[in-house]
């Protein structure tokens, strides 16, 4: 009888506020938070590399801000170290591990749930900001942001976060990824979205990539939310599976 290949797969977790360090100590895995969706994966035969990105869950902070390119060198780094057979992406994993495929071009199968590719934003920078940044210097304008998110907004990624992380999260969180991703081969992509997933809007995307060969690699899930890995775990892990040939 042919015993069934282990498939390693290395996962990137998404920004959840709740698991910076302040909150999270080192050693937590980053998908805590997720555990079904995890103990489902290996239950399943799944070989899980689970690491943790900078300021999440005890990981060391760099001394300046990351852009995505940054995230991207990181995926590199463990995709080289890990070999692994597959590589999965949760809301801004997602988008990471997409910017990181672009990029490098590696021929692996890469499974992007919640991607934040694109968003809809509902609440914008006062436009007096905007007109101020042209005139004052750079620290005046970060530093009025700052109260800007954690006493208008009360944004939670940014109350809550270090400097790296405040900083870095406004140099990702605009990033719009939809260009990118056409430039992908969509036999490699399984995208996963929940149907009334307000964070990340599969009809969002569904628009962006009318007239691409994309749509077939879309799968929505009826009922699930962002949080999609917890509420349809078995389900998420039907596609995945299915995806992956396993």
């Amino acid at each position: 009888m042919e015993t069934k290949k282990t498939k390693k797969i290395l996962l990137f977790h998404g920004w959840n506020w709740k698991n910076y360090t302040k909150f999270c100590p080192k050693g937590t895995n980053p998908w805590h938070d997720r555990e079904v969706f995890i103990k489902t994966l290996k239950q399943n035969g799944f070989d899980l590399i689970t690491p943790a990105f900078p300021g999440f869950c005890g990981e060391k902070e760099p001394l300046d801000s990351w852009f995505l390119s940054d995230f991207e060198k990181m995926i590199e780094t463990y995709f080289q170290k890990e070999k692994p057979d597959a590589i999965i992406g949760y809301s801004f994993g997602g988008a990471a591990v997409l910017s990181w495929a672009e990029k490098y071009n590696h021929s692996i199968p890469i499974v992007l749930i919640s991607p934040a590719i694109t968003r809809k934003y509902s609440v914008k920078s006062p436009n007096l900001m905007v007109k101020f940044s042209k005139f004052l210097p750079t620290r005046i304008i970060s530093f009025l942001r700052n109260i800007y998110l954690t006493m208008y907004v009360k944004n939670p990624f940014h109350i809550h976060g270090t400097k790296f992380l405040r900083e870095t999260y406004r140099n990702i969180i605009t990033i719009d990824l939809v260009e990118k991703l056409k430039k992908m081969d969509p036999k490699n992509i399984l995208l996963i979205y929940g149907s009334i997933d307000t964070a990340t809007p599969p009809d969002l995307i569904k628009q962006n990539l009318s007239n691409s060969n994309f749509l077939d690699s879309i799968f929505v899930i009826d009922g699930a939310s962002h949080d999609l890995v917890n509420s349809h775990h078995e389900l998420v892990l039907k596609k995945i599976s299915s995806f992956l040939k396993t």
